[in-house]
């Protein structure tokens, strides 16, 4: 087919592989929210933050804070990326459940991060709870997530 156009049809295999891509990035979403409120547990109860990291933007604290902070805000950039290919990725499957899910999730980690940012330049408690309770949305809405995308194959597996 010279300068002849070749599309490809979006067809059962493809479904099913961009199924199975959100709910790998969904198992993994949840992994990460795990570990990363137990590295949050340990800092908040265990490692004194140092004044100097109260004024410091996120580069700094990765570079000279504590190793859990270190940890802790490399494993968060980690899950706001992974976040965001969710929504994508769930935008594409055209699956509305699943993109409200997906961005809930992402919000959710957002404002988990921008908590983290208060606790450290103020120690606030509410800031800790609410960065708690945010992980706890986040991991509901990627329960939700796998849980929606584990139907859908099922389902099509029975077609």
């Amino acid at each position: 087919m010279a300068g002849g156009v070749i599309r490809v049809v979006s067809g059962r295999h493809t479904r099913r592989a961009e199924l199975e891509a959100v709910r790998q990035v969904s198992l993994a979403a949840l992994i990460m929210l795990v570990v990363q409120y137990g590295l949050g547990i340990i800092l908040n109860l265990y490692i004194p933050v140092p004044t100097s990291d109260a004024h410091a933007g996120l580069t700094q604290e990765i570079a000279n804070g504590p190793v859990m902070l270190t940890l802790h805000a490399l494993l968060g950039l980690a899950l706001t990326g992974a976040a965001l290919v969710l929504l994508v990725r769930a935008v594409r499957l055209e699956d509305q459940v699943m993109a409200v899910l997906a961005a809930a999730g992402l919000t959710a980690i957002g404002g988990a991060f921008a908590s983290g940012e208060i606790f450290i330049r103020n120690g606030q408690a509410g800031a800790s709870l609410a960065m708690a309770l945010l992980t706890g949305v986040a991991l509901l809405c990627y329960v939700g997530a796998l849980t929606r995308v584990s139907s859908v194959l099922r389902r099509r597996g029975r077609d």
